[in-house]
């Protein structure tokens, strides 16, 4: 998906001791900086998505996602305490308009939470190609503030218990983009990147 590039300071949160969440602004030009009173970024907004196999928070109208994550409240596992379970998909929607969460087990559960901010301040989703091994890749330019993945296969025993893992999800090391990979070879998974530029030195 194409878009806007914007600037990572308004992109990342800071968790304070009190729990609340504030965005750093960035400095406008100089020569804007005479003309218009500085603002600090909006506070971004914690959104929580229905207990549901497939849940997603949906950010309001004006704002997109700049991170998210989730909280399982079912998980499958055998007689023996065996895993059968996983959560298989754990990134931002395509459009940048909220974050999805995916359980393995379609009678699991879990809640999808998203970071938004207002839409001019948001980061930009870039999807790769799926695959064993997916990374999505940053616009030139441009910086990964945070990513996830969502896996397409999964290897299980014909028992249940899980064969797979998602065994990397990480920032590339240049920074540029987000990398993701399956533990079976024959397993699939496609990474998100959320991406900004970095702030002017």
């Amino acid at each position: 998906m194409r878009g806007k590039l914007r600037p990572l300071p308004l992109l990342v949160g800071t968790l304070l001791a009190t729990g609340s969440l504030t965005v750093a602004a960035a400095s406008a030009p100089a020569a804007e900086d005479a003309a218009r009173p500085s603002a600090e970024a909006a506070q971004p907004q914690v959104v929580k998505g229905p207990s549901a196999n497939h849940s997603t928070a949906t950010c309001p109208g004006g704002t997109k996602v700049a991170n998210g994550g989730y909280s399982v409240s079912s998980f499958a596992q055998g007689g023996d305490g065996a895993i059968h379970d996983y959560v298989k998909a754990n990134n931002p929607v395509s459009d940048g308009t909220g974050w999805e969460a995916v359980m393995l087990d379609p009678a699991s559960k879990v809640e999808a939470f998203a970071i938004c901010v207002p839409s001019d301040q948001a980061p930009q989703v870039v999807k790769g190609a799926g695959g064993n091994r997916s990374t999505a890749t940053c616009p030139a330019g441009a910086l990964a503030a945070s990513g996830g993945y969502s896996a397409s296969s999964f290897a299980q025993a014909g028992d249940g218990a899980i064969h797979d893992y998602v065994k990397a999800n990480n920032p590339a090391s240049d920074g540029g983009g987000w990398e993701v990979a399956m533990l079976s070879p024959d397993s699939k998974v496609e990474a998100f990147a959320l991406c900004g530029t970095p702030p002017a030195m």
